[in-house]
């Protein structure tokens, strides 16, 4: 819990001098390495457990 904890503070101290467009772009840049991870780990699920032969 201190991790996250640290990593908010991190991140916000980071973004309380951004410009109002890098904060976009980090965000959105947080946002889609997020999903990018959450689909490896759905297509390791799925090739694990043979799920890609009814595709």
């Amino acid at each position: 819990m201190a991790y996250l904890k640290k990593l908010w503070q991190g991140w916000r101290a980071r973004t309380a001098h951004m410009e109002d467009f890098e904060n976009f772009l980090y965000t959105i840049t947080t946002v889609l390495l997020g999903l990018l991870v959450i689909r490896m780990f759905v297509a390791w699920y799925m090739g694990r457990c043979n799920l890609f032969l009814g595709i």
